[in-house]
């Protein structure tokens, strides 16, 4: 189901969501979309305004692009303790600091140095799922933008939503370049400090991308230590659905909108 965790207002958007008109508008697409293939998107866009007098040509092309939700990442809560990422197609442990959570750091507070993180990452069995590693950023990244300081010091890098964690903190929580970090979804122990990535700086010396959760900003570092280390794997945790079982599922909302509706008259009468 879609976390009810959310603490900002941009990490899910009303339109974002899915209402019990538009599935059942859907689900009479659908229906169309198999048995009459040969239309046309216009003509099947004009059949389903007639039929139900309220769905538009943004229903239409979810069903016809692939039934996409939304244009705008969503983090969808799968249980035990994993988050799926719509943008990246990628699922986060929903503890941010499992490490430490495990007393797997090798200090205190979680942190570790970056091969110790990549190697905890790489040999991570959590929810039955072996193939996590460390998040990852472009290098470069285009979408950056350089941060100076007050004192003309370059302190990293902002706006990189390119990185996962960047994407996750600016997109998805909707925090602002700087900090503070205000924002965290349906996540808990993100610490307001770096996290290790596993992409290496292209440029000379053999130097991590990290990010920092207290400014929103990306930097290189040494790698001894000691920062901290948060596993995602690629794509969803959950089965997605075939479109004949798409089809059941509409048919059965259909069903019941009919159900519901005669319903409604035998009271009348």
């Amino acid at each position: 189901m879609l976390s009810e965790k959310f603490t900002h207002p941009w990490a899910v958007r009303k339109h974002d969501l899915l209402t019990i008109k538009q599935l059942l508008c859907l689900a009479r697409i659908l229906r169309m979309k198999i048995f009459r293939e040969s239309l046309h998107l216009k003509s099947l866009t004009k059949e389903v305004r007639v039929m139900t007098g309220r769905c538009t040509l943004v229903a239409v092309l979810m069903v016809v692009l692939g039934f996409t939700v939304s244009a705008h990442a969503i983090l969808i809560d799968r249980g035990d303790g994993m988050i799926y990422d719509t943008g990246f197609n990628i699922t986060w442990l929903q503890d941010a600091n499992y490490a430490q959570t495990r007393g797997l750091g090798y200090n205190s507070t979680g942190g570790m140095s970056w091969r110790d993180a990549m190697s905890w990452a790489e040999n991570l069995d959590y929810g039955g799922y072996t193939d996590w590693r460390l998040p990852s950023t472009l290098d470069p990244d285009p979408s950056c933008s350089d941060s100076i300081n007050a004192d003309g010091i370059y302190v990293g890098s902002v706006n990189c939503i390119g990185s996962e964690f960047g994407h996750l903190y600016y997109i998805e929580f909707g925090n602002a370049p700087g900090g503070p970090l205000l924002y965290t979804g349906p996540f808990f122990n993100i610490q307001p400090g770096v996290y290790w990535t596993s992409t290496e700086f292209l440029g000379p010396g053999s130097y991590p991308w990290q990010f920092s959760f207290y400014s929103g900003s990306q930097i290189i570092f040494d790698p001894g230590c000691c920062d901290y280390a948060w596993a995602v794997r690629d794509g969803d945790v959950a089965a997605v659905p075939e479109p004949a079982t798409l089809l059941l599922l509409g048919s059965g909302l259909v069903g019941l909108a009919l159900m519901r509706k005669k319903f409604k008259k035998w009271k009348i009468l």
